[in-house]
């Protein structure tokens, strides 16, 4: 052994020494002061109720959503975190504008979807889950004749979007009708 190795060896025993000869010291003090040790045991114990009582009420309340609506969660989660290739997309696909009433069905395609992810992000196991439904729903959704048929790989990597998928504003009024109460 080095000195440096005696020195840590030396502290550690003294540690414990002090540490044993310290609780010692208390157990007799609190044994010569009932009334003493009953206040502590009593503080302590409303101590550690109470914050069980916190800890249950943590528990029992459900957390706040983290995102208010489909559209915010499709703006600023999926957008964000779907980027890899998914079977079905097809680079080719026709894009063209689309009208009033065809504008609805990618954010209504993509409803189911954020159910899901809802119910089973809590957890790496249901965020796992939630990944293998995510690649069999985004196949369909992206496919040539889905409703985001328009996106591309390359819109995935575009330097204007960085590593965010494109994707158009939910409708006004469709915000207006998954906030209201």
């Amino acid at each position: 052994m080095d000195d440096q190795q005696i020195d840590a060896e030396v502290a550690r025993q003294l540690k414990a020494l002090l540490a044993k000869t310290a609780g010692e010291k208390l157990a007799a003090a609190l044994d010569a002061d009932p009334e003493l040790k009953r206040a502590i045991e009593e503080r302590s114990e409303r101590a550690a109720q109470a914050q069980l009582e916190r800890l249950a009420a943590e528990a029992a309340s459900p957390a706040p959503p983290m995102f208010d609506h489909l559209a915010d969660w499709v703006e600023n989660y999926l957008a964000y975190v779907y980027w890899r290739d998914v079977d079905g997309i097809d680079e080719t696909a026709g894009g063209g504008a689309r009208s009033g009433s065809s504008i609805q069905r990618p954010w209504s395609g993509s409803n189911p979807l954020y159910q899901r992810w809802r119910d089973l992000s809590g957890t790496p196991e249901g965020m796992l889950a939630w990944w293998d439904v995510a690649d069999r729903m985004m196949g369909k959704l992206m496919a040539r004749n889905g409703p985001y048929s328009r996106c591309t790989t390359a819109a995935h990597y575009g330097e204007e979007d960085g590593p965010k998928l494109a994707c158009e504003p939910a409708p006004a009024e469709l915000v207006a009708a998954w906030t209201a109460a």
